[in-house]
C-alpha cells in the first residue's frame, strides 16, 4: 500500500458550516469520506476512522452536529432536522467538489447519513451501530417517564431531564471503555 502523507489543508477548510470542532484530513484525492458522531458525541470519537481512511489516500471530513461541543443548552435548542438539514448542506457542498463522495455516520448518525443520502447522491454508506431503540443497559429506569416528560415540560427546561452518560459509556469492551474514560477526562479535555 502507497504511504498517504495528509495534510490539515484542502478543499474542505472552505466548507460551509464549518465548526472549530471539526476535523478534516486532506490527501488531495478526488474521493471524500463525510463522517457524522451521534448523539452527545464529537468529531473527536471518529478520529480513529479519520486517520485510517486517510491512509489510504481519502480526503476524510468529521463535521460537528449543530448544538454539540458546546454547552448542554445548545444541544437542547437543536433536534434532529437541524442536525440533517446541516449534514444536508455539507454534503452538497463536498458533492460539488469531489467526484465520489461516501458517508459514514455512528449511532443517531447512522440514521442521518441514510435520510442525507435520499436527498444528496453518494457513492456509499457507512452504517455504524444504528439507534433504533434507546435501549442501553447503563440507562436508568427514569428513562422510562422522559417521553410522556417532554411533552409536559415546556422546552427551556427540557435540558434537566438529560441523561447524561456516564462510565462505561454505553460500551462493554474495557478497553474501549479506557479509551473514553481518558478522551472524555476533564483533565484530557484540557490539554487537546
Amino acid at each position: 500500500m502507497r504511504r498517504h502523507h495528509p495534510k490539515r489543508v484542502g478543499l474542505l477548510n472552505e466548507m460551509i458550516d464549518r465548526r472549530a470542532t471539526d476535523v478534516s484530513l486532506h490527501t488531495d484525492s478526488n474521493v471524500l469520506v463525510y463522517l457524522i458522531h451521534g448523539v452527545t458525541g464529537t468529531p473527536a470519537e471518529m478520529y480513529p476512522l479519520v486517520r485510517g481512511m486517510a491512509r489510504y489516500g481519502w480526503d476524510v471530513y468529521a463535521t460537528t452536529l449543530p448544538g454539540h461541543c458546546t454547552r448542554l443548552t445548545d444541544l437542547v435548542r437543536t433536534n434532529e432536522q437541524d442536525w440533517l438539514n446541516h449534514v444536508q448542506r455539507q454534503l452538497a457542498f463536498a458533492r460539488s467538489r469531489y467526484e465520489h463522495v461516501f458517508v459514514v455516520g455512528l449511532s443517531v448518525g447512522a440514521l442521518i447519513a441514510l435520510q442525507a443520502s435520499t436527498t444528496v447522491s453518494v457513492e456509499g454508506l457507512g452504517i455504524l451501530s444504528p439507534t433504533i431503540i434507546y435501549d442501553g443497559w447503563n440507562v436508568p429506569w427514569t428513562h422510562r417517564i422522559l417521553r410522556p416528560a417532554i411533552r409536559i415540560v415546556p422546552r427551556p427546561l427540557q435540558y434537566l431531564l438529560f441523561h447524561m452518560d456516564g462510565p462505561p459509556f454505553g460500551i462493554k469492551d474495557p478497553e474501549l471503555q479506557a479509551r473514553m474514560r481518558a478522551a472524555y477526562h476533564p483533565l484530557g479535555l484540557l490539554w487537546r
